[in-house]
């Protein structure tokens, strides 16, 4: 008979295990957070795991296509764009600074030194 009820409990015991642990982990997937803090945490990180992650990806997508189109222009094209770069970059530069600066490319024809004709820039 001992061993029967022991049996008995063994089953019960292993039945109620189970219903408690389903119990616990349904608790555990409804909790709210309760304090400031923790709402602000799990705010955090769904901002960095969900937001920063789309920010980034889009970043480098908007890289790569810039990188695909460049190397697809001309020699030309490039220069261009590479020049006209380099004096956004220094204006604006000069403007977070306080600087009062304008870079900008002038048509100035210059002689050129071996004939002294008048040369046309690029």
């Amino acid at each position: 008979m001992a061993e029967v009820l022991a049996q008995a409990a063994q089953e019960k015991q292993e039945e109620l295990e189970k219903h408690f642990k389903k119990q616990l982990w349904d608790f555990i997937d409804r909790h709210e957070p309760e304090t400031l803090i923790e709402r602000g945490w799990r705010g955090f990180k769904g901002l960095v795991y969900g937001g920063a992650g789309g920010v980034l990806g889009n970043l480098f997508t908007t890289v790569l296509v810039l990188l695909i189109l460049f190397g697809a222009a001309s020699s030309a094209t490039q220069d261009e764009f590479t020049k006209r770069a380099k004096e956004n970059l220094v204006s604006g530069l000069a403007k977070v600074m306080g600087v009062a600066v304008d870079i900008s490319a002038k048509d100035e024809q210059q002689p050129s030194p071996a004939t002294g004709a008048v040369d046309q820039p690029n």
